[in-house]
Parts: C-alpha cells; structure tokens; sequence
C-alpha cells in the first residue's frame, strides 16, 4: 500500500482506498456504519490505512479520517459515473 502513494493526502489516501476496497465494495461502508451499512471508523483497515499514510506522510489522524470520510461518500457518485460509460 506504502507504493500507491500521491502528492497530497488526499491523494493518497484516495488512491489507497480505491486500490484495496474498490468503489463497489465502498458502497457497503459509511464512516459510522449508519443505515445498514458497515462502519469503517474502528475497523482495521482503517487503522492500517492511517498508520501507512503517517508513516510517510507529515499529517495528523483528522486530516486522513476526513480525507476517509470524503472518499466514502462519493462511493455512490463514482459507482453511477461508472455506470454511465
């Protein structure tokens, strides 16, 4: 995962999450696990993407959860861009 890598964190963090959940399976995940779906929050994917993006990267452990938190909401977004190709 510490390969994936990019020029934020955003980026990273981005580019991290598509390559291990992929945008179907992040349509099952919300941050908190509300309505019926799993909670990303305290899982241990979670925690592994945090420490290898402060292993290499300056930030603190707010700025990956809301780049996390970003990411899953637009799961929906991506999956129905996708499907419009």
């Amino acid at each position: 995962m510490s390969q994936i890598g990019g020029t934020t964190v955003a980026k990273n963090v981005r580019n991290i999450m598509a390559e291990i959940i992929g945008y179907e399976v992040a349509q099952a995940y919300t941050w908190t696990g509300q309505k019926k779906t799993l909670s990303m929050k305290n899982s241990k994917l979670a925690d592994t993407i945090i420490a290898i993006v402060l292993k290499y990267d300056n930030n603190t452990i707010a700025e990956i959860e809301a780049c996390m938190q970003e990411w899953l909401r637009r799961s929906g977004d991506r999956m129905r861009a996708l499907k419009k190709k």
